[in-house]
């Protein structure tokens, strides 16, 4: 077969984490990923290092978990990790044990460090 096909480089990335202050950006991706503060000598433990001055971060401050759903959307979850600073979700505070849901738009709080949720297209999507 002699037909050309074009490769498009697909992003693996199922929506971001926006910092409100630097307006940076952290890619998600599918799976469980550890997000925390970055620290300034060492390798950072985060599969997620956030660049920050607040040390109220942990650098292990919270788990979120992006899952395919077989309705063709995203789905993801935060709970606590070893952090021993509060966590909240929308300004409710996020207990240990706690799996909670989240959705584009969502505000989380790490200590002092505002984080906003920002889903992708599939997240509103019907059909894959």
């Amino acid at each position: 077969n002699d037909e050309t096909q074009i490769a498009t480089k697909r992003d693996d990335s199922v929506g971001y984490l926006l910092d409100r202050a630097t307006y940076r950006r952290y890619p998600l991706r599918e799976g469980k990923q550890l997000v925390g503060r970055k620290p300034h000598k060492n390798p950072p433990k985060a599969d997620i290092p956030i660049e920050t001055t607040d040390q109220g971060m942990s650098r292990e401050h919270l788990y979120i978990e992006v899952m395919a759903g077989r309705d063709g959307r995203y789905h993801v979850y935060v709970s606590n990790a070893k952090n021993q600073n509060p966590t909240e979700i929308n300004g409710v505070k996020l207990a240990d044990g706690d799996k909670v849901g989240i959705r584009h738009g969502d505000v989380i709080k790490l200590c002092d460090t505002l984080l906003v949720y920002v889903g992708t297209p599939i997240d509103d999507a019907t059909e894959i």
